[in-house]
Parts: structure tokens; sequence; C-alpha cells
């Protein structure tokens, strides 16, 4: 499609040239305003050699238009034209395609075809020229030099002619002249939200919601939803189809690559920057909801598991992907990551080789089970940025016909690492279940329903901990497999004690002591050990609690050499020893707790044990200690997102304050009066 358009009349070689108008400028423009001024204020002092660059459809033709049609360049460059790059697969196309517009007679059109290019463009300058969708050119390997020339050319005529490329991927054309690089990324939730309310003429929905949330900000994949809600398509008949087919189903019919999202995506994904090597790549990293850590150690787990096709290396093929902007670099540290909608087409569209994704599947899984000790912070750090991958491929594990030997010990690590970091993902680990139906033994699926009890009690849902625990321990009882049931009775225990069941919990609790053994199995053994001194603390106890957490301790630090265990131990100690008042041993029973609270980072368990630092120093009237480390625990509180405790926390502080005659007692009953003080 060639698209020339002037301004103004001008005589041309003889000939009267046709004034055309632009096309109007575009509509429904969000989230661009701050990159048009800064080109257009720019313009003056540097003549624009803009290269605007980005996935398909991210928007990259529209802003070309509306800096064509913006009024700061327009004063400067009153004559524009527009050419679209789409038919001209080579370089002596393109130039006799410009040659039209331009109106060069077919009798100039020799080897000094440039030189009667740019005098026409001198003739009409000063002049804008828009070259859109350059990449269908440039990215032919025979062509591109011949295209860098080109533009070379046109840089002799200096401030008199500005230069707007628009281009698939992140490249701009390898010329002598610096290019202004304008890459484009998708649209925040806000903007995008306000393109489909313009475009559906609709408020959004729920459903609508949803939708764009999986649309990665991407202009075109939002205007194409906005014209099927605003032709009738319901925002929840959509949603549901897309779970099904995916990008397919935003299209608005035709051929071209803006009517459907589907198309546009494809362009990229099977274009000749892609070889088969990088597409491979970009298979794995589409099962891979969080993406590739671009760290040596990933790289290199990466590099060594698989041999990519030809010669190409990982690195090369990572450098095609980022060039085609089908993935890019994000976070800190950096990941190599797809927008959502790419990811899911190549999820669909991208063959990846069963022995390629079982080696993927291998890679996450040994991981998991080399890092399950979550006591170990380089297992803690290696282990949470790849929670949403490594239960994507759980997933993709259990659906096959032959799942890997490790799954169900992975998804039993995976969900003690749920518990850790306090993801509520009950649903995932069920899902794995259903998939693998029958073909898990008795004894694999009592441990999975155990580790969902577990999980369970984490996210505070008593009721449904219960069955699930109650059902591992039939499954046990069953396999008289009494290390299983000491665990069960275990969990049942803690359960039937955060409900205030504390008869039936002690019962539990003695029921694990029976079934386990301290010679057979130390850590089980110190495990309900400290559960009894819990339980001890809360019936008032003290000298049984006292025995039973010791006991514990002995195993946890010495034998068994277990940080969380030791730490859990003497902050009930610590506790206690408030309590009864033994204020010199409770400072340093917690003191010696927090160490390894910090060590262990786990910001909820330190922010306890400042809270009751607090309480022993404000006992022992030590106030400046004792706000010391309100203050701290109202950090870690804070940090761990709990803002009761913190506020409690905070009134420990107004109590100090008032001790100190800071402040009137009144004041400090009032948190928001605290909260400004503070």
């Amino acid at each position: 499609m060639i698209l020339p358009f002037l301004t103004s009349l001008h005589r041309i070689s003889g000939t009267n040239a046709v004034p055309q108008a632009l096309p109007p400028a575009p509509q429904f423009v969000v989230g661009r305003d701050t990159t048009i001024n800064s080109i257009a204020s720019n313009a003056s002092s540097h003549p624009p050699r803009i290269a605007i660059l980005g996935p398909g459809g991210i928007g990259k033709t529209t802003l070309a238009m509306m800096l064509l049609h913006n009024h700061i360049l327009r004063a400067s460059y009153p004559t524009r034209f527009f050419l679209s790059c789409e038919p001209t697969p080579t370089a002596d196309i393109l130039e006799n395609t410009l040659a039209d517009v331009l109106h060069i007679p077919k009798s100039d059109r020799n080897s000094n075809l440039q030189s009667h290019i740019l005098d026409q463009l001198r003739h009409f300058s000063p002049v804008m020229l828009c070259l859109d969708n350059l990449e269908t050119v440039w990215d032919v390997e025979t062509e591109q030099p011949k295209v860098d020339a080109i533009l070379d050319v046109f840089s002799s005529l200096g401030s008199a002619l500005a230069l707007i490329v628009t281009m698939r991927g992140t490249q701009a054309p390898k010329t002598s002249f610096e290019w202004i690089r304008t890459p484009l990324t998708g649209l925040g939730l806000k903007d995008a939200t306000l393109m489909y309310e313009a475009v559906s003429k609709q408020s959004t929905s729920s459903d609508a919601a949803t939708l764009l949330g999986k649309l990665g900000g991407i202009p075109l994949a939002i205007k194409l939803l906005g014209r099927m809600v605003d032709e009738g398509d319901q925002p929840t008949h959509l949603l549901a189809s897309w779970a099904t087919h995916g990008t397919t189903v935003l299209e608005s019919g035709g051929t071209h690559r803006l009517s459907s999202l589907d198309r546009s995506i494809r362009l990229s994904v099977f274009g000749p920057r892609v070889n088969d090597s990088a597409r491979l790549l970009l298979g794995l990293l589409a099962r891979l909801p969080d993406g590739l850590s671009n760290t040596s150690d990933w790289l290199g787990r990466v590099r060594s598991a698989f041999q990519l096709p030809g010669s190409q290396t990982l690195e090369l093929s990572i450098r095609s992907l980022r060039r085609a902007a089908l993935i890019t670099e994000r976070g800190n540290p950096s990941r190599f990551q797809m927008l959502q909608p790419v990811q899911e087409f190549c999820q669909k569209f991208v063959e990846l080789p069963k022995e390629a994704l079982d080696t993927l599947i291998e890679v996450y899984f040994d991981l998991v089970r080399k890092n399950y000790n979550r006591s170990d912070r380089q297992s803690r750090e290696l282990i949470r940025p790849e929670m949403a991958n490594i239960r994507a491929l759980l997933l993709y594990s259990a659906s096959t016909t032959t799942p890997s030997p490790q799954i169900v010990n992975v998804a039993v690590v995976y969900c003690s690492w749920c518990r850790w970091f306090a993801i509520g993902d009950v649903v995932g680990v069920e899902h794995v279940m259903d998939l693998l139906g029958p073909r898990i033994s008795s004894l694999d699926q009592a441990s999975l329903l155990r580790s969902l009890g577990q999980l369970e009690t984490r996210l505070n849902q008593p009721e449904a901990a219960e069955k699930y625990l109650q059902r591992a321990l039939e499954i046990f009882s069953q396999l008289d497999n009494l290390e299983g049931m000491s665990h069960i009775y275990r969990s049942v225990g803690n359960l039937q004690m955060d409900m205030n069941r504390l008869d039936a919990a002690e019962d539990s609790f003695q029921s694990a002591l029976k079934l386990s053994s301290k010679d057979i199995s130390p850590l089980a053994y110190a495990n309900t050990q400290y559960c009894l001194g819990d339980l001890q603390i809360r019936k008032g106890q003290y000298d049984n609690a006292i025995e039973h957490l010791q006991s514990a301790l002995q195993i946890y630090s010495v034998e068994e050499h277990d940080t969380l265990g030791s730490a859990n131990c003497l902050l009930l100690l610590g506790e206690l020893g408030l309590r009864i008042n033994q204020l010199q041993a409770a400072e340093k029973s917690l003191t010696d707790a927090l160490k390894l609270y910090d060590e262990l980072e786990h910001p909820q368990s330190s922010a306890r044990t400042y809270q009751l630092l607090g309480e022993v120093f404000y006992t022992q009237n030590d106030v400046e200690r004792a706000e010391s480390h309100f203050r701290e625990a109202i950090r870690a509180y804070t940090s761990a997102g709990n803002s009761g405790q913190a506020d409690d926390c905070l009134y420990r502080v107004g109590q100090v304050w008032v001790k100190q005659g800071k402040v009137e007692e009144a004041k400090a009953e009032d948190i928001h009066v605290l909260r400004q003080l503070l």
C-alpha cells in the first residue's frame, strides 16, 4: 500500500503534483504524550532522525502519524510524506516506490535515481518523510546494506529533511548518522482501560478488566477488543473463548496484519530474524511465566541442558529474540520475559519437541530437589523468583502421559515453599493431583494431602486443612506408615491448638510422640516436643513447657543444625521467660532468636521477636531500648504486610512516650496522632 500525501501544491519537473492531505490523526491515542512532546521540542535544534521501534501492534505507526500531525513539527516541515514499506521487499523497489511518490518521470529512473530523489526532496524542503514498516525490506539480509546506504544519502540534506522510520524489533538502521531511538512498550493498565472504553463506548466490566490484564498493554489488542465489544461481543464470552483459543480470539475480519492480534504476532515469531534455534528457545521461554533469569548460573544451566539446532549459541539466540522485540529484560536482577499475548501465542503455535520440554522440566525439578531447606538463604534466593515457573512445569509434567518420576517429591517441596512464602496455591497442587489421578501411589497421595493440609493451616483455613489432614491420616493408617501418621497427628494438633481446642491438641501431640522415635527420626521427635512446649505455655504449665522446649532445642541446634527450629524454640522460651518474669533469661533467648531470624530473612518472626524484646525492656523500665525495639517491630511488621500488629507496637511506643512525659495519655490512645508523631 503506497500512501503519498502532500500538504501543498508544488511544481515538480514540469508536472503539477496532485495536492493530497495527510490522513487524519489517529484517534484514541493515550500514553504517548511525553514521547511526542520530547521529540517535537528537540526538533528545532537537531534535525529529526527518528527510529520508532518495538514489537508488532505496539503503536509505532500511530506514533509516526501523531508526529506527522504535531503542530510544532508541522510548522517546521509543512510538506510531509508517508510511505508504507510493506509492499517493498527490495531496496530497488523501495527507491522506485519513493520515485512514484515524488512524481519522478520514468525516463529519469536510471543509475542516477538517487540523485533525482535527492533533488526532488530538496525541492520540497523543508520536508518530512516517514518510512513505515521499514523492517519489511531491511530484514532481508541481502537488502539491508542497500537500505542503509539509501538512508545515508538522504542524510546529506541535513536540516532540510526530517526522517522517521518505524520498525519491528529493537534495531535501527545501521547508518553513519545517529538515530533518535524511540522504543515503545505496552500501555499501563490505566491507559489501556481509557483506550478500551473510548473504542468500546462502554465502561470496563470485571471480565473486560481481566482480559485487558492479559493483553500486555498492546494497543492493537486493546483496540481489537474494544471494537468487538462495540460490535456486540460480550466480554464474558470473549474471556471464556480466550481461555481456549488465546490470541486468535481478537480479530476484526480481513487479512491485514492489523486486523488480527494472532496475525500480527505471527509476523514476528516466524519472521526472518528468528531462526530455528531462537524459535526453540522462544518455545521454552513460553513455558516459563516468570521468564528466565539472566544470571550466569541460570544461563549455564540452560546451556548445558540444551543442544540448540545448528551452530547457534544460547547467547546468539537470546540476541535474536531481543532484536525481534519478542523478549525483553525486566527486573533486578534481570530476567528475560515475554509479553503475555506473545507467550500464549508461542505456547499454542511454536512446536516444542517433547524431549526439549522434558529437559526443561528436569532442569527446574532438579533445582527444587537440591533446594528444599527453607533455612538456607541461598535456597530461598534461588527458589523465590522461580515459584510460578515451578508451578507451571508441575502442571505440564502432570498433564503428560509419562510424568517425571520426581513429580510428587517436587510438588511436596513446592507446597512447603508456598507455606514459607505465604503463597496460597492450593488450587495448583490440587490440579496436579487431579491430573496424576490413579498414576500415583497411595503413599504419594497421602504426602500431597498432608502438604495441602499444612498449607491451608498456614493460610488460616482450619476447616479445609482438617479435611485434607484427616484424608491423609486415613491413608497412612491403612498403609501402617508410622512416620506419616506421626506427622499428621502433629499437624492436626497444631490445627486444634490454633482453634483453641487444647485438650484435643495435647492428645494429638501425645499420639505423634508415641509414633515417633528420637533415635530413628530425631527431627520429627524434636518437632513434636516443640509443639508440646507451645501447648503447655498456652495451658499455663510452664515447667513442662520448658522441659519440652529445651529437649527440642537440643536436637535442633546440636544434632540437626536446624536454624528455623532453633529460632522458634528460643522465641517461645523468651516469651515464656517474659511471662514468668525471668527477664534476663528472656532477653538472652530472644536476642539469640533474633540473630537466627535475621539470618533466615523471616520478617514476621523477626517482628514478633523485636516486639517481645520491647516488652522485656519496658518491664525493666529501660524505655529507650523498649522504644527502639518497638520501632524495629513496626518496621518489620510493615515489611511483612501485618498492619494490625504494627499498630499494636505503635500503641506500645505511645505508652513509652507517656512514661517519658513526651505526650499526654489521651494522645497515646489515638492511633492517628501516634502515626503523625512517629
